[in-house]
């Protein structure tokens, strides 16, 4: 494992405070069902995310269920403003800033029904999704369910193009300081390459008008957020600055993987 707290992980800019159904244990059930699987009936379940984020979902899951649920967020940040929304809601909700090898190490852990990981697989070194798959092992109960999104790349490729411009932008122009400015710099760059009509665009049109979306929603958000950007800011942030881990890209959610236990 690696000495350094952030293993390579991206932390400059907190994670966006979205809302993802997918992790919502009666949503998983209702796809389950749909697929023809018998669903955990337990009167009172008990769920954990890994790597909450902010901690929006876990949240709204725990206190609109009589359930249980536990979850661990590396990043101090956001564990911090999840117990905040835990404490103002009344959620219950047990939140750790935990790594995945301090959370495996914990002795007061039930037993769960289900385990879900929402855009966390890929982000991480192949020794945390070890660990991770340890932690199923051990705390996923006997027909349990364990739900792991993840990113793959033939989806989002016609935009790769457009990621990679941002990549070398941040690279090879200096002068932007701090993550903000540099990808604002990276986005206005590319908007002026994409104005003067290159041959790819023949192939993707759409990009221009993607762009577009990424930097009119980024503009309502980094005034409010200059250390904690939110929304599309974010992802085109982690666009412009990949971090160390596999190929440095991490597009969005694209395939997503509900694995019955065995």
């Amino acid at each position: 494992m690696s000495t350094v707290w952030n293993e390579g992980y991206f932390t400059d800019v907190a994670y966006t405070y979205g809302y993802y159904r997918e992790i919502n244990p009666v949503f998983q059930r209702f796809c389950l069902l749909l697929r023809g699987f018998a669903a955990p009936d337990a009167a009172q379940q008990q769920h954990c995310e890994l790597g909450f984020g902010q901690g929006v979902s876990i949240n709204i899951h725990a206190a609109a269920s009589p359930d249980s649920f536990v979850g661990t967020d590396f990043n101090p940040a956001h564990a911090a403003h999840a117990n905040q929304l835990a404490a103002i809601s009344g959620s219950g909700a047990r939140l750790f800033d935990d790594s995945f090898e301090q959370l495996l190490a914990r002795t007061d852990l039930p037993q769960f029904d289900s385990i879900s990981l929402h855009g966390i697989w890929t982000w991480v070194s192949r020794d945390n999704q070890k660990i991770i798959a340890e932690f199923a092992r051990r705390h996923l109960k006997p027909g349990g369910l364990l739900y792991i999104s993840y990113n793959c790349f033939p989806g989002w490729s016609p935009a790769y193009p457009l990621r990679q411009l941002f990549a070398l932008h941040d690279r090879f122009i200096p002068g932007a300081t701090g993550a903000v400015q540099r990808v604002e710099a990276a986005m206005k760059f590319s908007e002026g390459l994409l104005a003067a009509q290159p041959n790819y665009l023949k192939a993707v049109p759409h990009l221009p008008e993607r762009l577009k979306k990424i930097m009119s929603k980024t503009a309502t958000t980094w005034p409010m957020n200059t250390s904690t950007a939110s929304g599309t800011a974010c992802t085109s942030l982690t666009w412009s600055m990949p971090c160390r881990r596999q190929a440095g890209f991490r597009p969005a959610r694209l395939h997503r993987s509900m694995r019955w236990s065995r």
